[in-house]
């Protein structure tokens, strides 16, 4: 779980989490322990009484546990990670005026070319294109 902003219950296995989201926008999350979460910019910073108390504190006794197995991970499907494509071309107008203009404007590139009849070579040009962009690899 990424930006929790406040831990708001734990009930037995169960937890509930508030989630920070852009804008100031909160989720209510419900998940079973345990769990990997990080903190985000927008929880409210700890009190400085958790500072102390967890310099004074010591591990006095360990209890062995029993590991539980994990049933939610036996049915999925696990696959390497796939590039994402590269992006082309970023507008960065400041007006409305400016993307107009950019979008309407000819190209200063002077690289076009005209196939005509020949979708082999038309094929050709546009991959060769996309391997140039970066978007694919030869």
């Amino acid at each position: 779980m990424t930006g929790i902003a406040a831990i708001e219950s734990i009930e037995g296995e169960e937890v509930t989490l508030l989630q920070a989201l852009p804008r100031g926008q909160r989720r209510r999350i419900t998940t079973r322990l345990p769990l990997v979460a990080s903190v985000d910019e927008a929880a409210a910073s700890p009190r400085q009484l958790a500072f102390a108390k967890a310099r004074r504190g010591a591990i006095s006794e360990q209890q062995p546990v029993a590991p539980r197995p994990d049933v939610d991970s036996a049915g999925w499907q696990w696959q390497d990670a796939r590039s994402r494509p590269k992006r082309l071309k970023v507008a960065r107008a400041k007006t409305a005026a400016d993307r107009f203009k950019q979008a309407t404007a000819k190209a200063q590139g002077g690289k076009g070319q005209i196939i005509r009849n020949d979708p082999q070579a038309a094929a050709q040009a546009i991959y060769d294109l996309l391997v140039e962009e970066g978007v694919l690899r030869k």
